[in-house]
């Protein structure tokens, strides 16, 4: 029952971050905003929702180990979406959102409009 929740949520939420981070959705990464980069977090915990839908479909097929593993990369890919609302590090963030990020910053800093 959850694995036929949590797969097509998963999915959803991935096809909704890809679109994020492609920027073809750029409306929550406009200036000033509170939170940080929800967009890109979408796309964290579809893939943290779609490992675990899989993994309690097949949770008695796997050895442990690999349960163990699978269960360490749901909760990283979690803890990456919780963390995109305050803040990501440059490197997983796209370019067009760098670059909207530092002209925002300037505009800031040295005041007046784009």
């Amino acid at each position: 029952m959850i694995a036929a929740l949590t797969i097509p949520v998963g999915l959803v939420f991935i096809a909704t971050g890809i679109a994020c981070y492609l920027g073809r959705w750029r409306s929550w990464a406009t200036p000033g905003r509170a939170w940080y980069a929800p967009g890109f977090g979408i796309l964290y915990a579809g893939i943290g929702m779609l490992v675990a839908g899989l993994l309690v479909l097949v949770l008695d097929e796997l050895p442990r180990p690999v349960v163990i593993a699978g269960l360490v990369l749901m909760t990283a890919f979690f803890a990456l979406a919780i963390l995109s609302l305050f803040w990501l590090p440059a490197f997983l963030t796209p370019r067009w959102f760098r670059e909207q990020k530092r002209s925002t910053d300037a505009v800031r800093r040295w005041g007046g409009r784009r």
